[in-house]
């Protein structure tokens, strides 16, 4: 309980940054913590067993800084990062580009496209699809790409495997049909 709230002096006070991270990152474990505990209770109506500081410190945070909360709460669930999803439509929209013929698709189409794909599975919208697309971080770029050569030799590996499969099977009905009868 103590952790999650910290003084002023023990985390901006702070002289190093490397103290100061420590400090914030103690401080979000402890609101994970607290805040699955809440959750947990209130998931099953029984905020009244809750130690009354859990419970007045969780709804405290809720009132003074929704932001905080959601982000706890989010954690606290166990909630995925949406960094998978960013990566399947930034290498969805990009394969769609490359299937299409000519010098190069259309991207407006494809975004357009991508985001009526995923709506359903990521609730994503054309503009969210755009944000993504456009995104200009060189680390999430580098990493698209990456993700891109790697389900690209995916691909090859089963096309090869499928293959193999498909001559050895048909060389075991050539050897099956060849044998001497006796």
């Amino acid at each position: 309980m103590r952790d999650a709230q910290p003084t002023w002096f023990e985390i901006e006070g702070e002289a190093k940054p490397a103290e100061r991270a420590e400090a914030e990152r103690r401080r979000n474990v402890a609101d994970v913590e607290l805040f699955r505990m809440y959750r947990r209770a209130r998931a099953s109506r029984q905020l009244g067993t809750l130690p009354l500081d859990i419970r007045q410190f969780c709804e405290g945070v809720i009132a003074r800084d929704p932001t905080r909360a959601a982000k706890a709460m989010r954690a606290a669930t166990g909630a995925p990062q949406r960094e998978e999803m960013r990566l399947n439509l930034a290498v969805a929209v990009l394969d769609w580009i490359d299937s299409q013929p000519g010098p190069r698709g259309s991207v407006d189409a494809a975004l357009k496209d991508v985001a009526r794909k995923f709506a359903a599975k990521y609730g994503t919208t054309y503009y969210a699809v755009r944000k993504i697309h456009y995104d200009s971080d060189p680390t999430f770029r580098r990493t698209v790409e990456v993700e891109r050569s790697r389900r690209k030799l995916e691909r090859l590996a089963e096309r090869e495997a499928s293959e193999a499969e498909r001559q050895r099977r048909r060389f075991a009905c050539r050897t099956q049909h060849s044998k001497p009868k006796g």
